[in-house]
């Protein structure tokens, strides 16, 4: 209520503009405001620079050739290399002429009933996109692209089991945990509590020891509990915390470029 009462609190001292939070300022006047000579991340097809890695990323999409643009929208024509950058078109651009925008294939509708037709034939689609490494058949292609992560990846992190390939060791372990282990319950051995996991057994029994388990990356305080370990990023590091996930963000749509 305080940031009604004060519509100033969140506004940028250098262009005036308003933000809901403090962090969604900061944010700005980190992309927006930051001198040339600290924006690291440089743009190796033209001379432009970027304080986020993620606008970096955004920004070598604009130098893509025009056949590498692939997904068109069907309400104005205009084409992109993303299918997530083509849905945030149609939504913010084509907004209010339209009733629903299809996710799976970005298609736009003014009616209701024709939306509902289209969903249903989406439903009703066969499977016939392969993988191109196994040949599974997937109904949509982006369905194929997520699964071909899966192959992304060495030898080692294929199951011993079944020899289900992973996209990662968490990942993994998940698997095995989930599909090839029997459940059990960990116990502390200090207080006899019960917990469903190794992890909250863990993070439990750090509680006796005083044992560090999280680092924080900005500063010098240490954690023995994951959520107190992102709470603590997310209110005193705002910006830092920001640019994390704005890397990995960019990391995942560098990962749907290089898929397609």
């Amino acid at each position: 209520m305080q940031d009604h009462v004060n519509p100033t609190k969140h506004q940028c001292s250098i262009c005036q503009k308003y933000y809901k939070s403090d962090q969604g300022l900061r944010v700005h006047k980190k992309l927006q405001h930051t001198p040339p000579e600290l924006r690291k991340f440089r743009c190796d097809k033209c001379p432009q620079s970027f304080a986020l890695i993620s606008a970096l990323t955004a920004h070598m999409i604009s130098h893509m050739a025009p056949e590498e643009k692939t997904h068109k929208c069907n309400a104005c024509g205009q084409a992109f290399a993303l299918k997530t950058i083509l849905v945030r078109h149609v939504r913010r651009v084509h907004e209010n002429a339209c009733v629903k925008v299809c996710e799976i294939c970005a298609k736009v509708f003014r009616s209701k009933d024709t939306f509902e037709k289209h969903m249903g034939e989406h439903m009703n689609v066969q499977p016939n996109v392969p993988c191109t490494i196994c040949g599974k058949l997937f109904k949509h292609r982006l369905a194929m692209q997520r699964h071909r992560y899966r192959h992304n990846t060495s030898g080692s992190l294929e199951c011993p089991i079944c020899q289900r390939v992973a996209a990662n060791r968490q990942a993994l372990h998940e698997h095995i945990k989930h599909n090839h282990r029997e459940r059990k319950t960990f116990q502390c051995s200090i207080c006899e509590r019960i917990f469903k996991s190794r992890v909250s057994l863990k993070e439990h029994m750090a509680s006796h020891t005083g044992q560090v388990l999280y680092q924080c990356l900005f500063c010098p305080k240490q954690f023995n509990s994951n959520a107190n370990y992102f709470r603590h990023n997310k209110m005193s590091h705002p910006v830092e915390w920001e640019a994390e996930k704005e890397k990995r963000r960019a990391e995942r749509i560098n990962a749907e470029m290089k898929d397609k």
